[in-house]
């Protein structure tokens, strides 16, 4: 909590911001608290999405949305590490189908958007351009995600590459 209000003052949003502490399948708001909500790659560490997801559909308003990202699995079980995971005991991939039906049970309408080739053109891209990142920015991603991260990132890659892995997003409607 204290990088979130550290980061959010930097950024100058202090005003705009407000963070609660609470489990995401246990949140501690108000039925239909909210017009809509985001998880951006978050779902492979929920050992129970459904429970997310009822929880998520229980604060969004009706008619509210819900912004989802998330590595699904495709063909084939993938190697680790993973940026989110450096054992398969600690990752939570379901299919693409499986996660939608989830949605759907929840009472939201879906549409699915593929980021796979996005996101392998842009490691493409940013292999090719020579471009390292800085001492900062390694130090940062290495706090969050541990010293191993571009060993995580490749193997990510890879497995998109070679569809073990896809990346979507999922536009979300609160239907009930």
């Amino acid at each position: 909590m204290t990088a979130a209000r550290q980061l959010t003052e930097l950024s100058g949003l202090q005003d705009r911001a407000t963070f609660v502490e609470g489990n995401a399948d246990t949140l501690p708001f108000e039925t239909g608290s909210f017009d809509g909500g985001i998880s951006l790659y978050v779902g492979m560490n929920l050992p129970d999405r459904e429970a997310v997801l009822r929880e998520a559909a229980r604060v969004i308003k009706p008619g509210g949305r819900l912004v989802w990202s998330e590595a699904v699995l495709k063909g084939g079980l993938p190697h680790y590490p993973l940026p989110w995971a450096a054992v398969p005991e600690n990752s939570f991939l379901v299919s693409e189908t499986a996660l939608i039906r989830l949605f759907e049970k929840s009472g939201f309408q879906v549409t699915v958007n593929d980021e796979t080739s996005a996101h392998i053109e842009l490691a493409r891209q940013r292999a090719a351009s020579g471009i390292v990142p800085t001492a900062a920015h390694r130090e940062a991603n290495e706090v969050v995600l541990g010293n191993d991260l571009l060993e995580r990132r490749k193997s990510y890659i890879g497995n998109l590459v070679e569809g073990r892995l896809v990346a979507i997003v999922i536009s979300a409607r609160r239907t009930k």
